[in-house]
């Protein structure tokens, strides 16, 4: 496959497959071999870009597919690959990359994660110890740097440090996690096993209301007060459920509703909206 015929590709991949075509992977790895060996590092660098389109793509469709089989948690940290790869190609973007959808993934990315139920995460504390350049290969020191730029791509490799000696000083509970995968899980206490008991009925209903993939939506979250029949029998000095962290009786009791948030979805599709509550 040529340049032109990988960029027509991708064009389209978006709307044909969920999976990273092979071909086009192996093409893409040729042509970059053959770029270094000349020392074309413009090429180079054009089918590093390339190649992570096609996983941000394939990271994205492939997370899409797992929330349409009910598996959301993979789902998730699939989305969580495609946000890293975006960041990393996003200052090595052209004007005309647009047709291949990565500003529109992103956005879609970014309001897949806020419809997660998901509010704690484990956020591990390490010291680093030592680091090394993943272009050369040398430690690397703040009075002693290699040369390479973190971010730039150098023969079709994004240059990177990678940490090779680290102590572990504990774990923290976090909201805002740098590693949005380490969600934190329920164990089973008849089992021991770990238990998934997270909502996911607003992924699943707009992920069911959507054509494709990449049908563009939106989403506006406001607070409506809920009859407290829907939240079953709460004992009066119990939390309340609106997450205020006030008792039941100094917080929704009185006010005969519990404040929740409301999801108003809104798909842009043909030449107007489809809106669903």
């Amino acid at each position: 496959m040529t340049l032109a015929e990988i960029e027509a590709h991708l064009r389209a991949a978006p709307i044909s497959s969920s999976e990273p075509a092979p071909e086009v992977t192996s093409a893409l790895a040729a042509l970059k071999a053959n770029a270094v060996v000349r020392n074309d590092q413009v090429v180079a660098k054009r089918l590093w870009c390339l190649e992570t389109v096609q996983e941000i793509q394939g990271h994205f469709l492939r997370a899409f597919s797992l929330f349409r089989e009910g598996k959301f948690y993979d789902g998730w940290c699939l989305l969580e690959k495609a946000e890293i790869a975006l960041s990393w190609l996003a200052p090595h973007l052209e004007e005309h990359d647009n047709e291949f959808q990565m500003e529109r993934i992103a956005m879609l990315v970014a309001r897949y994660q806020k419809l997660f139920p998901y509010s704690w995460f484990f956020s591990p504390e390490i010291i680093e110890l030592a680091k090394e350049c993943t272009i050369c290969g040398k430690v690397v020191r703040i009075r002693h740097p290699c040369g390479h730029r973190v971010g730039e791509i150098y023969d079709g490799v994004m240059c990177a440090r990678r940490v090779t000696d680290f102590k572990f000083m504990g774990g923290a509970v976090v909201q805002s996690p740098v590693q949005k995968y380490s969600v934190l899980f329920l164990n089973d206490p008849e089992t021991k096993e770990t238990k998934d008991h997270y909502d996911y009925s607003r992924v699943a209903y707009i992920v069911g209301l959507v054509e494709s993939a990449l049908e563009l939506w939106d989403v506006t979250i406001s607070q409506v007060r809920k009859p407290l029949s829907d939240f079953g029998k709460i004992g009066r000095n119990a939390p309340c459920p609106c997450r205020s962290k006030k008792k039941f009786k100094a917080c929704c009791l009185p006010e005969g509703g519990i404040l929740s948030n409301h999801y108003q979805f809104s798909i842009h599709r043909g030449p107007g909206l489809v809106l669903a509550a």
